[in-house]
């Protein structure tokens, strides 16, 4: 039989061969002299146990290199696939040794796999050869997710810097260590010209020596990302200082007092160029800052003292425009925020489990309108709710304090399951921001916001977009004693529509048009809309629009209870004319906006 395969030239057998696991890449070696030299082109190594024991998981069950194992807690009990480190380790290693014997140029080399201080000198043999063959980026993942081991003792791996200066290589631009050491014995004279060219570096439970650590960042130049997680130290204080630093995360690093783990605190970042800040820890209020362009910054909020005094410090960025905060407890009404966050253009809220406390009955969100109130130049808010629940005999939709907003033009409130806060807030931004092109109400939230997996409550399935439909009717009956009266200009409806399940179009007759589609759920989510953004001021027009309207302000002023309960009203049998097809729009004949309200 003829081989078609080995005719094909040497780039297109090169790139079969990178689609090949590394066990069946190997196999390929003893085919011929040919097959054995193609194996250089392979540049980008990824070893971990998929891609060099087996396959599949069921081969690796079959094999004995994973098993289940019970898993036993006070609320459940369950099954845990688990790593059998005394049969899968030697088999992994020696595949690997065999590999790298044939490999020439070396792009990339990642390693995800439970290995340890018992493997130093195999591992160190491995970094040696990738550097001595121009390696660009390391990850050493020796935790082994996801099929890693618990409670087992062990000491981590020791990274080899002194590696690099042997070889005198400056070519790598990306590290990324799990469960190292990162250590040097005498750090204030390390040679650090092989680190010259780092770019990114990620530390995710790592030991870190601060001394060498500071050594380090100082010393690399081009260093543009760096992220600490869950990393020890052995200081509760932490200082930052890069000239080349864009992005900064910082999330769950501790000191370690025995068995007790305290929290290791941000106190300085002296960052000229940062721009995003992802800050998992505490005690903001007293961090020394001193970056002057940072853009983007996510932090938590666990207690409510904490409110004030962050946005204080938060008013203090001259270039911040996008904010995310995770909430562990409820923003109060009270919350009076003195200072303006004058550049902020977006923000998102996630608010953490605040539904086991005995005040449920008084929860809302009208403290969220409060943060809006301070960021005249907002355009976008976000609030996302984990876990909520149905609160039984909540308090019917209380008013605010009259404001208006000019700005903001996307509202989202994501977690709903049909309660009264959540028709409160929809009301409350729709009276008061005067630009609102959309609002979402969506039952559907996630923990994590990088996460690909969304949950949802199956009250809002069963009953809870009825229960919204509800309350929008209580308001709208508790409007018809008032005489009728024609609402603003900029809220006028007719009475048009189709009864199709698309959109409506409903036209006023030259006027200007409330939404398309009110309450968001369907049987999708996470598919992003694409903002419109026709018809938005321009940066000049933004920058010169930033000081707070007061109490004098006629713009500020509240309209007449007739002209409140006018405009529910008209709002309603909008929403009841379309509830069943899911969607109510309105269309602006002057061509300066489309306002749409999604349910």
């Amino acid at each position: 039989m003829f081989d078609h395969i080995s005719q094909l030239p040497d780039c297109i057998l090169s790139y079969i061969l990178t689609k090949l696991s590394i066990k069946d890449f190997l196999k390929t070696t003893i085919l011929s002299k040919r097959w054995r030299n193609l194996s250089s082109f392979r540049r980008d190594l990824y070893f971990d146990v998929l891609n060099v024991l087996e396959n599949t998981e069921e081969e690796l069950l079959q094999k004995g290199y994973l098993i289940d194992v019970p898993l036993h807690t006070s609320y459940s009990s369950s099954m845990e696939r688990r790593l059998n480190l005394n049969i899968s380790r030697d088999p992994f290693v020696k595949r690997v040794d065999q590999f790298l014997k044939h490999a020439t140029t070396i792009d990339s080399f990642l390693l995800n796999f439970y290995l340890d201080s018992q493997q130093q000198s195999t591992i160190d043999e491995w970094i040696s050869f990738v550097i001595a063959r121009g390696v660009g980026r390391i990850d050493l993942l020796l935790i082994g997710s996801p099929y890693t081991l618990r409670g087992l003792p062990r000491r981590p791996y020791r990274f080899p810097f002194h590696l690099f200066l042997e070889t005198n290589a400056s070519t790598l631009k990306h590290l990324r260590l799990e469960y190292c050491l990162l250590y040097h014995p005498n750090p204030t004279n390390y040679d650090f010209s092989s680190f010259k060219n780092l770019s990114f570096l990620s530390l995710k439970r790592v030991k870190v020596d601060e001394i060498f650590f500071e050594s380090l960042l100082s010393n690399c130049k081009q260093l543009e990302e760096l992220h600490l997680i869950y990393c020890e130290f052995k200081s509760l204080t932490l200082k930052i200082v890069s000239s080349s630093l864009l992005d900064l995360k910082v999330s769950l690093c501790y000191v370690l007092f025995g068995n007790i783990q305290k929290d290791v605190n941000l106190t300085s970042l002296d960052c000229l160029k940062l721009i995003s800040l992802d800050y998992d820890g505490h005690c903001l209020p007293n961090m020394n800052f001193n970056t002057p362009m940072l853009n983007n910054i996510q932090l938590p909020f666990i207690y409510r003292e904490e409110h004030l005094n962050a946005f204080r410090l938060l008013a203090t960025l001259p270039k911040l425009e996008i904010l995310h905060l995770d909430l562990y407890s409820m923003v109060p009404s009270s919350l009076k925020i003195t200072q303006r966050l004058q550049h902020l253009k977006e923000l998102n809220l996630i608010l953490h489990r605040l539904f086991d406390t005995p005040q449920k009955l008084e929860f809302g969100l009208s403290g969220i309108l409060t943060i809006l109130q301070a960021s005249p130049l907002l355009q976008k808010l976000s609030v996302m709710l984990t876990y909520p629940e149905i609160i039984e005999n909540q308090k019917v939709a209380r008013d605010i304090e009259a404001f208006s907003h000019e700005e903001v033009k996307v509202i989202e409130l994501r977690g709903c399951v049909g309660n009264w806060y959540e028709v409160e807030f929809a009301m409350n931004v729709m009276k008061y921001a005067n630009k609102l092109e959309r609002i979402v109400l969506s039952p559907y939230w996630r923990v994590v916001v990088e996460s690909l997996d969304w949950s949802s409550d199956l009250a809002w399935f069963q009953n809870g977009r009825q229960r919204i439909s509800e309350n929008f009717q209580i308001i709208a009956d508790s409007s018809s004693e008032y005489e009728e009266e024609a609402p603003p200009q900029h809220l006028e409806l007719d009475n048009g529509g189709n009864d199709s399940g698309s959109n409506s179009d409903l036209s006023s007759d030259g006027d200007d048009h409330l939404a398309d589609d009110f309450l968001q759920g369907g049987d999708e989510e996470g598919d992003e809309y694409k903002e419109k953004a026709s018809g938005s001021k321009s940066d000049s027009e933004l920058d010169s629009d930033s000081d707070f309207l007061n109490d004098n302000d006629p713009s500020c002023l509240s309209m007449s209870p007739e002209e409140e309960k006018q405009i529910v009203s008209e709002l309603i049998k909008k929403l009841e004319f379309n509830l069943k097809e899911g969607s109510l729009s309105k269309a602006d004949n002057g061509g300066s906006k489309d306002a749409s309200l999604e349910w």
